[in-house]
């Protein structure tokens, strides 16, 4: 009897439970991956540096985005450091600067005052989010731009792959598909809140941005990546924030 309890318990401890989104499942690479320096943010010409982000965790359960909205025609700076997990949900926030504090650019001496403190507080944030996580950057991807041939806006939305290495990520406004050379590694349906809603603008004008790949990065180590949705825009058709999505498989 005795003999069969205890069979039955080391049968249990050696199953193991499937892996999901929310489990990367190349545990030994991910713990074993290296950290190297810790992400930085820093004053730039027209909007913040952020070298080394976005980053995931060593062990690929959480990944950093660094996120500046492009705040319509007027494109004042701001940053904001977001720490979110395999299912893209938010799990801790860093305001550097938003919009509503910014009023000016970042060439302003009265700007650059306001926001050194800000990013001395944001590195020390960001060295103990690396400390705790082992954080390493992801591999940036090159987006493929559309024909020449069309105008501006027309090249935008026809933005829909973008490459790295062997792996590309490919977003049609409705499902986001990533490959290796060799295999499929996701095809999944997105939320319909990834496009922007039409807007009736009155006299008969509806405002429409479509949506694009505006930019990508990838971890095929840790099955992770992230995706920045694009929006066209004109004068009179604002473009609305870019959003940014943690991908997982």
């Amino acid at each position: 009897m005795r003999t069969a309890l205890l069979a039955s318990l080391l049968l249990s401890a050696c199953w193991s439970k499937p892996t999901s989104s929310s489990t990367p499942a190349n545990t030994a690479a991910a713990t074993t991956a290296p950290a190297g320096p810790a992400p930085v943010v820093a004053l730039g010409t027209s909007e913040f540096a952020t070298p080394h982000l976005p980053a995931v965790s060593r062990d690929g359960a959480r990944v950093l985005l660094a996120i500046q909205d492009h705040d319509g025609g007027r494109g004042y700076p701001n940053l904001r450091l977001e720490l979110r997990d395999r299912d893209d949900k938010v799990l801790a926030t860093h305001v550097v600067l938003s919009v509503e504090e910014a009023d000016g650019y970042l060439e302003d001496q009265v700007i650059q005052a306001k926001v050194k403190p800000r990013l001395e507080a944001a590195n020390a944030w960001l060295v103990e989010q690396h400390r705790a996580l082992g954080l390493s950057p992801l591999t940036a991807m090159t987006v493929e731009r559309g024909p020449e041939a069309d105008g501006p806006q027309e090249r935008l939305a026809q933005q829909r792959t973008a490459r790295a290495a062997d792996h590309s990520l490919t977003w049609d406004g409705g499902v986001v598909q990533i490959a290796s050379t060799s295999a499929k590694l996701l095809d999944r349906k997105t939320p319909g809140d990834w496009l922007a809603k039409s807007r009736d603008l009155g006299d008969g004008f509806v405002c429409h941005n479509a949506a694009y790949v505006e930019g990508a990065a990838i971890d095929p180590a840790h099955r992770v990546a992230v995706l920045e949705v694009g929006y066209t825009g004109t004068d009179t058709c604002w473009e609305p924030n870019f959003q940014h999505h943690v991908i997982a498989w």
